[in-house]
């Protein structure tokens, strides 16, 4: 989203692009659009602010946008599955989430520190982290569950889903579910792997990957 992050006219206008953009690309093979995944990231001149401002200043201007950013998407009926925040301070992700469920948040530093952390320790995982964060190696996404088993092969366990991805040069890593009321459960590299999974087409599956869904 290009404009001014705490206008509401040019948060408006950038989403009304990116929907139009969406809806020009088809519909999901559920019948339904696609919905946006965003992050607010803070950029440099918020980050080192000016005389007399600080990381924390950077943080709520941050958290300010998100939650116009959210109004503006609930107004404009707009689909979005997840809404985060690039903040520096945890403690103020931790109270953004704590108010608002729908908006979510990562910290930069803390992330930073688990990165250095892994890589001194294991300098082999150098390699994994060059291939996530460049814009040419392989990310995570989540990816239909029927690319991966089709009904005949349900219920399907996790090794199941991991075999299938590997076939397709892809690492299974995870996957989400959708609970009643809609809500969503995350899982991360779940255990045992061997435990049937009661995945529907509505599900997805978290892979590394080189290729987008």
């Amino acid at each position: 989203l290009t404009g001014i992050p705490l206008s509401r006219t040019d948060m408006r206008r950038a989403i009304e692009v990116v929907s139009h953009s969406l809806e020009g690309q088809g519909a999901t093979p559920s019948g339904e659009h696609p919905a946006l995944s965003v992050i607010v990231l803070g950029d440099r001149d918020w980050q080192a602010g000016t005389a007399g401002s600080s990381t924390v200043s950077s943080d709520k201007r941050v958290i300010f946008s998100s939650l116009l950013l959210e109004d503006v998407l609930k107004q404009t009926e707009v689909p979005f599955t997840t809404l985060i925040s690039e903040v520096t301070d945890r403690t103020l992700g931790k109270q953004l989430k704590a108010s608002r469920t729908a908006v979510g948040y990562i910290s930069s530093s803390e992330l930073m520190g688990l990165f250095t952390s892994q890589v001194v320790e294991h300098s082999y995982l150098r390699t994994v982290w060059t291939q996530l964060l460049s814009a040419y190696g392989h990310e995570i996404y989540i990816k239909d569950f029927s690319k991966y088993c089709s009904e005949r092969c349900a219920p399907a366990t996790f090794a199941d889903l991991e075999k299938r991805a590997s076939e397709l040069g892809e690492v299974a890593i995870g996957y989400i579910t959708t609970k009643e009321g809609g809500k969503r459960r995350t899982v991360v590299n779940p255990v045992p792997k061997t435990a049937e999974l009661n995945l529907t087409e509505a599900d997805g599956v978290i892979v590394i990957s080189q290729t987008p869904p």
